[in-house]
């Protein structure tokens, strides 16, 4: 038995990269099978369930991608990657979908990820301020969330612009002024909330 482990086992490798070439030229239905195949090798193979989640979500498979990071939890239960993308496929799904739970879901993950790892929050609180200032319409409790991303990871444009969207929202005029100025001196610029910032001077 393990003899035959030993011959099988050399395809592994080569069969992820195969499917990690095949999700960069949109291949997505032939890295499925891909990812598959490895899964028939090697059932605990965390690299190939996370690929499989990817490729299912891009073809809006969302409840397939959700069941497989779940399995891939059963073999890596503290690995906050899994947590990420369950939160990442619960919010596309949310869009999608528009079911509650999902959103629910998604800020379970997202909160999850951040206890597991400490490395993931400026993606996980970015995820969890998207949520409420775009699907949950709650740009209030949006706010801490983006703030914290913005402290822990400036260099990420999408945050300052969420940030001063929820600033907006909240009519925070003056902080979406200085959150604008903030971004602007990194370089980034937002023209349609800056017009938006300019009517409400009027």
């Amino acid at each position: 038995y393990y003899a035959i482990v030993k011959v099988i086992s050399p395809q592994v490798p080569q069969l992820l990269d195969t499917a990690k070439q095949q999700m960069n030229e949109g291949k997505i239905q032939p890295a499925i099978t891909s990812t598959r195949q490895v899964l028939k090798l090697e059932n605990d193979n965390i690299q190939a369930y996370i690929l499989l989640s990817v490729a299912q979500s891009e073809t809006k498979s969302y409840d397939a991608a959700i069941k497989t990071l779940k399995q891939a939890q059963v073999y890596a239960p503290t690995e906050a990657q899994i947590m990420m993308l369950l939160g990442t496929v619960y919010t596309k799904a949310a869009f999608e979908i528009k079911k509650s739970t999902y959103s629910k879901d998604a800020i379970e993950s997202f909160q999850q990820a951040t206890k597991l790892d400490e490395g993931y929050a400026p993606a996980a609180q970015l995820g969890l301020g998207h949520i409420y200032l775009t699907l949950l319409k709650q740009p209030q409790k949006a706010i801490p969330p983006l703030q914290t991303s913005v402290e822990l990871a400036p260099q990420i444009p999408r945050t300052h612009e969420y940030l001063i969207q929820a600033y907006i929202e909240t009519k925070n005029y003056p902080q979406a002024w200085q959150q604008m100025r903030y971004a602007q001196s990194l370089g980034f610029n937002f023209p349609k909330l800056l017009s938006q910032l300019h009517k409400t001077k009027k």
